[in-house]
Order: C-alpha cells, then sequence, then structure tokens
C-alpha cells in the first residue's frame, strides 16, 4: 500500500522499514555524538554493532547529558535507548500489520 503523510511516504515493504529503523538507529547515536558503521549490514547486525557503540559510549561518559549542537535537545543513553526501543514497537506493529493484510488476500 503506497501512501504518504506529512513526515514523507511511508515504507510499504518490510526491507524499507528495516531500512529506516538502521537509518534511525544512527540518528540517535549522532544526537549523543557518537556513531556505529551500520551501513549495507542486516538490521539485527547494525542493533549489536550500536548496542557496542553505546555500550563503550556509556563506559566512557556514564549517562550525561549531551546537548545535541543542530536542535539543542538534549540527550542521554538512557533516552536514546527508550526512544529505539519505542520507534521499534512502532515499526514492529506495522509490519505485523503488513503481514495480516498480505496473509488475508
Amino acid at each position: 500500500m503506497q501512501r504518504s503523510t506529512f513526515y514523507g511516504d511511508v515504507f510499504a515493504t518490510v526491507e524499507g522499514q528495516y531500512g529506516h529503523l538502521i537509518n534511525t538507529q544512527r540518528y540517535y547515536l549522532q544526537c549523543v555524538g557518537t556513531d556505529a558503521d551500520v551501513a549495507g549490514v542486516p538490521l539485527s547486525e547494525s542493533r549489536q554493532r550500536v548496542t557496542t557503540a553505546l555500550i563503550e559510549f556509556y563506559a566512557e561518559l556514564g549517562n550525561s547529558l549531551i546537548i545535541d549542537e543542530e536542535s539543542g535537545e538534549g540527550w542521554t543513553i538512557r533516552k536514546v535507548i527508550r526512544r529505539l526501543i519505542a520507534h521499534d514497537r512502532i515499526h514492529g506493529k506495522a509490519m505485523e500489520r503488513m503481514r495480516c493484510r498480505l496473509s488475508a488476500r
């Protein structure tokens, strides 16, 4: 099902959802000033790399507040993890709805 929202096009495939999840992980890491090489790897591998980057960051700085220079928003490791989980849940539910629609055909 192809459609758009005010955020842009809706991801119509599971692969599109996975790509979006990987890009969002990278965005959240950049908000706290770190990164992980997640380009071109499966979602499970990218999640492992993101987790490793967050563990290393936490070992170095703890849960200190980082101010994103671009937006001025405050970020902590806990906030990044909460956002990742909430974002995954949203898209997990969307993929489940896709599965239900496709299996009903």
